[in-house]
């Protein structure tokens, strides 16, 4: 008696397939890309069919967790952040926050903040909460030594 394996849903079935099954031997191969992003896990059910007449049949179900690659880079939800800030504000004085995220998933897509170090005037005013976002005042501001203080930020 032969045994012959397939895939019940016709999800998984065609040219742009996920999964596919070895006919002869039930091997379930990854036939296209997966992307967490798109689909976390998938539920196939397998199908065997003997070549009797009438043929016996069973089925079982297969879940396959997609695990997370880091492929995501974190972007900025603003190109731009802008803040008025005045001299007479107390060092460690919240001006802004800043956010961005990342579609990762778990530890892939955590996110620190930091401020250019090639930047020295302006991460000697500022600094940057590396987990929140929070953009405050370094030290005491002084408008005439340092009129407009641009920082440029990464995550």
């Amino acid at each position: 008696m032969v045994i012959r394996y397939r895939l019940a849903e016709t999800q998984y079935q065609g040219e742009d397939a996920l999964f596919s099954v070895d006919p002869e031997d039930g091997r379930v191969v990854i036939s296209g890309l997966l992307d967490r992003e798109d689909s976390t896990q998938h539920r196939l059910t397998l199908v065997a069919e003997t070549d009797s007449s009438p043929a016996l049949v069973t089925y079982r179900q297969l879940n396959i967790l997609v695990l997370d690659a880091n492929d995501n880079a974190p972007a900025f939800d603003s190109q731009t952040y802008e803040a008025v800030v005045s001299e007479a504000a107390e060092p460690h004085s919240r001006v802004t926050r800043v956010r961005a995220s990342d579609p990762d998933f778990g530890t892939n897509g955590e996110l620190r903040y930091f401020i250019q170090e090639d930047s020295a005037s302006s991460s000697a005013l500022f600094m940057v909460g590396e987990r929140d976002g929070w953009i405050s005042t370094r030290s005491s501001l002084d408008r005439e030594d340092d009129s407009a203080g641009n920082v440029l930020l990464f995550c």
